[in-house]
This record gives C-alpha cells, structure tokens and sequence, in this order.
C-alpha cells in the first residue's frame, strides 16, 4: 500500500486534517466521508537513523512485572491538571501533533511495522477494583451506591442544567451538548475493549483444557467477572463513525470499530493465542427523572481453537438511579445468558430479583444469583438460534422441565462479589486481578485516542474540550443529513 493512497484514505476523515489546515499534506480538494474518526498513538519523539522512535525502543516489562509494579491510584486523577505522559508521550505534544496532522506522517511511517503495546500504567482497568473500592460501596439490599459525594454532587448539578438547556431548546429547536465536566478522557470504543481484561484469567486456562464443560464454566466466570468493569466514575465520549480502538490485552490485540450512529453500533474482536472474541453490541439507553438504563444489545461470541467450541452470549441491563436526586447507584437487572449450541449447555443467571424459580423462598440480594447450568434439547436450541437471526433479544421463556434434558452444576454468587460452579470457586472481587489494556503505539490515526476533546479534557482544558466535542457534533448532524439526503 503506497504512502499516497493511504494519505488519500487518511484525507477523507474529518479529524485526520490537522486543525490549522492540510498544508503538510500539499493535497487538494479533501473530502469529508460520513462522521469521520480520529486518532492514535505515535510519539513525537526524536527519532533514531532506522526511523524508530525512542520511546518504542524501550523495553517491554512482562505482565508480572507489570503486576507488581503498577500501583492503585484513584480513578479520578486522570482529571488532574496535570501535563500526562502516556505511553511516553506528553499529551500536550500529542495535542500539537493533532493540530499540525503529524500524527498523520507517523502513522504512515510505522504503518508497516507489527503492532506493539506500550508497558506503561494508562490508570485503565488495572485500577477498577481500586476504583469500586474507593467510590462505592455496596449496600445491605446489594446494590452499588456511590460515595464520592464530591463527583455526584458535580453531575447533578451538570445533569440540572442539562434539563434547563432541554426545556429552551423545545423552542429553539437548537441542538444541546452535553458539558465535558461530567465526562472522562476516552470513548465507548475503548470501554468496550476494557471489558477483556479478565480474558487471561479465564480464557486463557479455558483455551488450554479439552475439557468442554470445563470451558463452558471458565467462559461462565469471564462474564460474571468482566460485569464490574462497566461500572462508571464518569461518562464516556459518544464514539463516532468510523472511529476506532486498539489496544493489547498481554499479548493478544483487540480491535474495535464504531459502525454505525443511530443507531450506535461498534464491532469487536480479541484475539488470543488459543481463542477469540468477536461481536458487535448495539448501544441502547433510556431515561426516566431520576435514572438511567443502558444495554450492550448483542450476541458476543468466544471460540476456543482446541475444541472447535463457540459460546454465545447475552448480556443484562444495568440501570443506574439517582442521576437527579438521592443517592446514586448501580444495579443490574434482566438475564446474562451463555450457551454452547453444539453441546447443548446453557446458563441463565437473572439479576435483581426477590424470588422466583431459582431462588425459591430464599430472597436475594440485587447483586446475586442462584441458578444452573444444564444440558438442554436440541428443540429449545432450535427456538434460540430462531430467535437471533429475527432479533436483537432473547424473549424465549426458558422451562426447565420442558427444555432441559438434566441439571449439570449449580451456580451461585454475586457479580459484586464471588461466583460459585458447584462447590467450587471460581473468581472473587479484588482476589483474581484484572490484566492491564495497554494501548498502541503505532495504531490508526482514526483511533480515539487522538480526538482532540478526549485530548484537551486529559489535560483538564474543560473550555478547549467542550469546544471540539461541539464541532464534533455538528460535523456529526451535517453528514447524516447528507446520507439521508442520498436513501
């Protein structure tokens, strides 16, 4: 692929140009494609005579290492004022590549060369026990309630004037934007990929046993585990078309692509040595007063190489109340289902409910569950598989005693704290840490890490960040209208 056509492709999106213009790109005519992308990581280091730059000349350290040298620090400093390295590379020289497009000519440079993750601690996922332990807490009733006082107190006041901005706008009939003071540095795009982490320690061992059940269990505890990482201190970027992720969980790369603006889609893909990730989620939210419901509408699938074995599944809801008033908390709600369509296993944990057919008499907590796996028949599978080509949801009621042809281990636990297979545990909160998404050092320039309000909002520059979410939005609402100007 020569430099000029992928300078060609580079030029068709909206945040590849540099801000001041496309003079170092001595191009004319530049096109601007459906709600462009954005940006990457690639440093303004001096470079070396072999084109290297320096900071990816550094030495790697092994997740061990990684492990025992990375230390908790709250989840809130990365709204410090404070001029970040990440991936050694100041975010202020970052945002000047942004504005010049150099970001651009690095990309092409080191376009041809493998990918690489960077060993530094990005504050990600490596921190969201810390983050959980130090901002919430869970309740006597099992939900998790928030106690930073001063970060809710921020968003109700933010959320306060957002409903004011709503009611004039009913008459104006102008578009709002959401302010970036209820906001953190990153996108949907790179949440999606933080809710991998816990791939290595399930997954993993998963893809090296023969043992199919065995698998089906492991792939049972990366979900249940993985339910925490959604939890949010602050609200992240809406992503926009065409923009992109990639980072690295260990050693396996994961790729993520918004696909689509309304409605908000993004595709996914993990890449392990002995198994993979694949999908894509539809982004659904409602609100009410003093709530909050969003859902990743979706059949991820996970293949293990050894066994040919693929297990689907399908998410819960989470429902986050007191976004107005009161004290605010989280909760899941609905059905995590799992299945093995080849091998007839399935697994359906339903979250926040009192009783029912699992728990019988025994009342739960909202956080847990009490249910099984079983081995159903092929009849039920039929209705599944039916079901997911004609719908974005499993509404099929399933009947133990007309479904299932056995009951093959139970499961209990909460997805805030433990899960029990059996008599047998398999991941507890804060005991099993999650591995680190390191980002990359040569990814596209349409990664999000280079969107120049996630950018400005890391370096606290609240102004400068609000004023290019706000372009965003309108270069957003311009090419969709054009797009339905062609239907």
């Amino acid at each position: 692929m020569s430099k000029d056509y992928i300078r060609e492709i580079q030029g068709s999106f909206v945040f590849l140009s540099p801000l001041n213009g496309d003079r170092h790109l001595k191009r004319k005519n530049t096109k601007s494609l459906p709600e462009s992308t954005n940006d990457s990581d690639i440093s303004t280091e001096s470079e070396e005579d072999n084109g290297m730059p320096l900071y990816l000349q550094e030495n790697l350290l092994t997740h061990k290492e990684l492990r025992k040298n990375s230390h908790h620090s709250s989840y809130d400093t990365i709204r410090k004022p404070i001029d970040k390295i990440e991936n050694h590379y100041p975010i202020s020289a970052k945002i000047e590549d942004v504005k010049q497009g150099r970001h651009i000519d690095r990309c092409i440079t080191l376009h041809r060369r493998p990918l690489k993750s960077d060993s530094v601690n990005n504050n990600n996922m490596n921190s969201i026990v810390y983050l959980i332990k130090s901002n919430y807490q869970r309740t006597e009733d099992g939900s998790l309630e928030m106690v930073n006082t001063d970060v809710h107190q921020k968003q109700k006041e933010a959320t306060g004037k957002i409903a004011k901005q709503l009611g004039a706008a009913l008459f104006t009939k102008k578009s709002i934007s959401l302010p970036v003071s209820i906001f953190e540095p990153q996108t949907m795009l790179e949440k999606v990929a933080l809710t991998f982490v816990y791939a290595p320690n399930f997954l993993e061992p998963a893809a090296k046993t023969f043992d199919k059940f065995e698998q089906f269990k492991l792939t049972l505890s990366f979900w249940i585990a993985s339910l925490h990482t959604n939890v949010w201190l602050y609200k992240p970027f809406n992503p926009i078309i065409g923009e992109t992720f990639q980072g690295f969980v260990e050693d396996s790369p994961i790729y993520v692509e918004q696909i689509s603006h309304h409605p908000p889609v993004c595709c996914f893909q993990m890449y392990g040595d002995q198994f993979n990730i694949q999908g894509s989620y539809e982004t659904q939210a409602n609100t009410s007063t003093n709530s909050l419901k969003t859902k990743n509408v979706g059949f991820p699938k996970i293949s293990f190489k050894n066994t040919n074995v693929n297990i689907t599944a399908f998410m819960p809801t989470f429902q986050v109340t007191g976004t107005m008033y009161g004290k605010k908390a989280y909760v899941l709600s609905h059905k995590l289902i799992l299945v093995d369509f080849e091998n007839q296993y399935y697994a359906e944990i339903e979250f926040d409910t009192d009783s029912g057919f699992w728990s019988k008499d025994k009342k739960l907590t909202k956080d847990a569950f009490s249910s099984s796996i079983w081995k159903v028949k092929s009849s039920f599978l039929q209705k599944l598989q039916k079901e997911m080509q004609s719908n974005k949801d499993f509404s099929i009621k399933f009947k133990p005693k007309e479904d299932a042809e056995e009951k093959l281990d139970a499961i209990e636990g909460s997805w805030l704290t433990s899960l029990n297979i059996g008599y047998q545990k398999y991941w507890t909160f804060g005991a099993d840490n999650p591995a680190i998404l390191r980002k990359i050092t040569n990814a596209l320039p349409s990664d999000s890490t280079f969107r120049p309000d996630v950018l400005h909002l890391k370096v606290n520059d609240e102004k400068a960040a609000q004023k290019y979410k706000e372009e965003l939005e309108a270069t957003q609402r311009k090419d969709r209208k054009l797009r339905e100007q062609k239907k």
